[in-house]
C-alpha cells in the first residue's frame, strides 16, 4: 500500500545503517536492530514513516529478512500484514540529520537454528524507485544454541528488564523483556519453573514454544491446584488447539500475535492428535465446575 502510493524519487545522500548491541546472541533473546536513516548530502530531503503499527505485531513498513549461510531464510512469524494504521507522515532531513528506530528482530523473523545470519532491513520511505534504489541496511549476527544453564540465565536476565521499550518513535531503545521470543524448546523447563511460582510472563513464553511438550505442559498446568493459574493455562492452551475455521481466538485476547497465520504455525508444530481425549476430558471437568471455569471450558468447544 505504501509503496504503491510513493511519489518522491529516492534522494541522493540517503544512507541506511543497522547496528546491534552485540554481534552474538543466544537463540531466544530479544534482539533489537537499531535502524538509522541519515542524510549525507548537502541538500535536504523528506522521508515518510509511520502509519503502520496500530494493532500490528510490528511496524509493517519495515521489511526485515534473516538468511543463514546456506541461503535459507528464517520464517516470518506473522504473515497476516494486519494493521489499523497509526500516526505518521513526512519528516524533513536537513544535511546531517538522522532518524533512528529500534526494531525487534524476532517479531519479523523467527530464528530457531544456530548459525550466522545476514540481516537486511529496508523501508519504502515514501520514495518511488527509479535509477536510484531505496537504501538497505545490513548486518551479520551469530546465534548460538544455549545449554540448559545458559537458557536459565537468559530467562533470569529477561525477568530483570522492563516489559516495554523506554523510547518514543524515532529513538534508539534499550533492551526490554519480550517473553514471546523464548519460543525455542530449550526454554520450556525454566519457564515452567517460573509459571509454577506464579510468573504470568513465563506463561506467555510457553504459549509460543512450538512443540508438543509445551502443549502437554499447558494441559498439566490447566489442572493446577491454583485456580487462577489453571484458568490462565487453559486460556493459553486454546491458542494452540486446531480449529477448522481458524478465524478467531475463541473469544479471548490471548498473547500477541493474535493472527490466524500465527495460530496455524503453532498448531502445525505443537499439536498431537493423541492429546485430543485428554483435552476433551479437561473441558468436561471445567464444565462441571463454576460459571467462571465454564467460561474457560467454552473456549475448548
Amino acid at each position: 500500500m505504501w509503496e504503491a502510493s510513493a511519489k518522491n524519487p529516492v534522494p541522493a545522500g540517503a544512507k541506511v545503517s543497522v547496528v546491534c548491541d552485540r554481534q552474538e546472541y543466544f537463540l531466544g533473546e530479544n534482539v533489537l536492530l537499531h535502524f538509522t536513516l541519515e542524510n549525507t548530502n548537502d541538500q535536504p530531503f523528506e522521508a515518510d514513516f509511520g502509519g503502520d503499527y496500530r494493532g500490528a505485531t510490528r511496524a509493517l513498513r519495515f521489511k526485515v529478512t534473516a538468511t543463514d549461510e546456506s541461503g535459507r531464510m528464517a520464517d516470518d512469524p506473522d504473515t497476516s500484514e494486519f494493521c489499523g494504521g497509526g500516526f505518521g507522515g513526512p519528516r524533513k532531513f536537513n544535511p546531517g540529520d538522522k532518524f533512528v528506530q529500534s526494531l525487534p528482530l524476532m517479531r519479523y523473523r523467527r530464528i530457531l537454528q544456530p548459525g550466522r545470519y545476514t540481516i537486511r532491513v529496508s523501508h519504502d520511505y515514501g520514495w518511488k524507485e527509479g535509477e536510484r534504489k531505496r537504501p538497505v541496511g545490513e548486518i551479520s549476527l551469530v546465534f548460538r544454541m544455549p545449554t540448559p544453564d545458559e537458557a536459565e540465565s537468559v530467562v533470569a536476565r529477561m525477568e530483570k528488564q522492563p516489559l516495554s521499550p523506554n523510547n518514543t518513535y524515532g529513538e534508539r531503545a534499550q533492551n526490554y523483556a519480550d517473553f514471546t521470543t523464548l519460543c525455542h524448546p530449550i526454554y520450556l523447563r525454566p519457564l515452567l519453573q517460573r509459571v509454577e511460582r506464579g510468573g504470568q510472563n513465563a506463561l506467555e513464553g510457553i504459549c509460543w514454544i512450538g512443540s508438543a511438550d509445551a502443549t502437554k505442559a499447558l494441559i498439566e498446568l490447566a489442572t493446577n491446584a491454583n485456580p487462577k493459574l489453571a484458568l490462565e493455562a487453559a486460556r493459553t492452551l486454546t491458542m494452540r488447539l486446531p480449529d477448522p475455521a481458524l478465524d478467531s481466538t475463541n473469544g479471548f485476547g490471548g498473547f500477541p500475535p493474535f493472527t490466524r497465520e500465527a495460530r496455524r504455525q503453532l498448531v502445525k508444530n505443537s499439536w498431537d492428535a493423541k492429546l485430543a481425549p485428554t483435552v476433551r476430558s479437561l473441558a468436561t471437568n471445567y464444565l462441571a465446575q463454576s460459571e467462571t471455569a465454564q467460561m474457560a471450558a467454552g473456549a475448548f468447544m
